[in-house]
């Protein structure tokens, strides 16, 4: 009797620590992977967002020195980043990048002054479209689109 109990118990605990591993293996093989996707993502889309706000300083830079003009500044784009569409827009003084499918947004401060309205959107076309216009008011507006 005595030898049945430890083997019954053996049992159980080799079972119990099987179950454990298992739910651990489970549960480490589908949340590591996507921590490591995350942060390849949100370190992707600073650096579109970085991009984005440095695109808006060329021309901020280039129209600030000419009153009363507008400029056009078209650069090329990649269509997708990570196997999804993606946006670049401002948001509240802040260079936004955006990917569409799964839904994930970063956005960072922009270095922009508060004299530089940016108005419109770029959503994964070949190049990005902005069009610099320099006010008689001092007032700079950047419309951002895409080709």
């Amino acid at each position: 009797m005595k030898a049945q109990a430890e083997i019954i118990r053996e049992v159980l605990t080799f079972s119990i620590g099987v179950g454990v591993v298992s739910a651990c293996t489970l549960i480490f093989s589908t949340y590591i992977p996507n921590i490591v996707i995350n942060s390849l993502a949100d370190a992707y889309l600073f650096n579109l967002a970085t991009h984005f706000d440095l695109l808006l300083n060329d021309v901020y830079l280039i129209i600030s020195h000419f009153p009363n003009s507008s400029i056009v500044y078209i650069y090329p784009m990649p269509r997708t980043i990570l196997g999804s569409s993606y946006e670049l827009r401002m948001r509240n003084f802040q260079a936004c990048a955006r990917l569409l499918s799964p839904a994930r947004e970063l956005c960072k401060n922009s270095s922009l002054p508060q004299n530089v309205e940016v108005t419109g959107n770029f959503i994964g076309g070949e190049a990005i479209v902005l069009n610099g216009t320099h006010l008689l008011s001092g007032d700079i507006i950047i419309s951002v689109s895409s080709k």
